[in-house]
């Protein structure tokens, strides 16, 4: 047992135990921008282009922003 603390209406106890090592195969980074998205290990790196998802996010943000209901009232 590594510590406890004892409250009014709660006792808490920390107990430590070895935690078992795992080994990794290979690790993937990934870089996430506004406008490209890289992917990568030491071996390969794939890069995409984003910036026509911003284009059309932007657009479609737009166009919903400019509808009006003509029934309320």
């Amino acid at each position: 047992m590594r510590s406890f603390t004892l409250t009014r209406n709660r006792l808490s106890l920390a107990i430590a135990r070895e935690a078992p090592r795992i080994e990794c195969a290979s690790t993937v980074g990934v870089d996430r921008n506004l406008r490209n998205l890289t992917v990568g290990n030491d071996e390969e790196t794939h890069h995409y282009d984003l910036s026509q998802t911003v284009r059309i996010s932007s657009t479609t943000t737009r166009i919903v922003a400019s509808f009006k209901r003509d029934d309320a009232g």
